[in-house]
């Protein structure tokens, strides 16, 4: 059954790889992710204009994406608005609209300074108007069923592994209900890796651009789905690629690769989700180079913006409710 499983993940790896053409633009060799972690850095720092700089550098070397924890289009839209720089700011509002499914009145409702200036600019009723109907277009019945799926197996996954620890703390004896629930867990691992294979060769990864704005919460928890598929050597080449095409996340690549690496006697892992200190990483002095080269940003920026995070999140409890 495993054998078949894994020739059945196999082909799918194989077939969704070929369907990408090899001409496409590459997120981590034109240095995009690296430009911006540089914008974001700037503006953590407060310097609004060296980031809107590193954003129009962004912009050059390939189209903007709009990334979870970093949402550079939307941030660099903020800074058009803010800059002046409306027709600009109005095509990133209407890629936003179209293609992430965010609602446009979240761009007036943060920007209501700026709005008045650009109602000189444009007719904002005609503009909103046109941005509701694109919304309402993004989420269709076909996206809103696939969605709701990955919500499903996203729950499927937390719920069973809940049941596995629960069952292994209150029925220790009982060697019967440790198989059974092993075996739907297995179960349940082995559907969703093939639904999130047949997912990327069908539609696409399963991002933001896929799900949209209102479903960030809801599908939050995917790293987690991608880590629980067992056949992560033959998937880590998908995956790196989506990488490379913008699709996904470096750092989803990276905890993927960690989690095999950090089992072999001497790992040389990304450390995306590992917190060490620097005398138990090995090869230390070589880290940020293997970050830098599958677009991860540096260990410092990461703990800097992640102590920025954390401290966003103390002064303001109600954003996360």
């Amino acid at each position: 059954m495993k054998r078949i499983v894994f020739i059945f993940l196999w082909i799918n790896v194989f077939w969704v790889e070929k369907a990408f053409s090899d001409d496409r633009v590459d997120y981590i060799t034109s240095g995009y992710y690296q430009l911006i972690y540089e914008a974001d850095e700037a503006l953590l720092d407060g310097d609004e204009e060296l980031a809107f700089g590193k954003y129009q550098q962004a912009e050059k070397v390939t189209p903007l994406i709009e990334q979870n924890f970093y949402y550079e289009m939307s941030r660099y839209t903020d800074l058009l608005l803010k800059f002046g720089q409306y027709d600009n700011a109005i095509h990133y509002m209407n890629i936003l609209v179209s293609e992430y499914g965010r609602d446009p009145s979240t761009f007036w409702n943060k920007n209501a300074t700026y709005f008045a200036s650009l109602q000189e600019h444009i007719n904002t009723d005609s503009l909103l108007l046109a941005l509701n109907q694109k919304l309402d277009a993004y989420y269709s019945p076909e996206r809103n069923k696939l969605t709701n799926e990955i919500v499903q197996m996203l729950s499927n996954d937390v719920r069973i592994r809940n049941e596995v620890i629960s069952k292994l703390k209150n029925n220790n004896d009982s060697e019967i209900i440790k198989d059974e629930i092993f075996i739907e867990l297995q179960n349940v691992d082995i559907h969703n890796a093939k639904r999130i294979l047949e997912i990327i060769k069908d539609h696409s990864f399963p991002n933001l651009a896929l799900y949209g704005y209102k479903n960030l919460e809801k599908c939050s928890g995917l790293p987690a789905l991608f880590l629980h598929i067992s056949d992560k050597e033959n998937i880590k080449g998908l995956f790196l690629r989506n990488v490379r095409e913008g699709k996904c996340s470096p750092f989803v690549y990276a905890i993927i690769v960690d989690r095999e690496t950090m089992m072999s006697e001497n790992p040389k892992s990304y450390y995306a989700a590992y917190e060490s200190i620097d005398d138990q990483i090995i090869d230390i002095e070589n880290l940020d180079k293997r970050r830098l080269a599958i677009g991860m940003p540096t260990r410092k920026f990461q703990r800097k913006k992640l102590e920025w995070t954390m401290k966003q999140a103390a002064e303001y409890p109600e954003a996360n409710e």
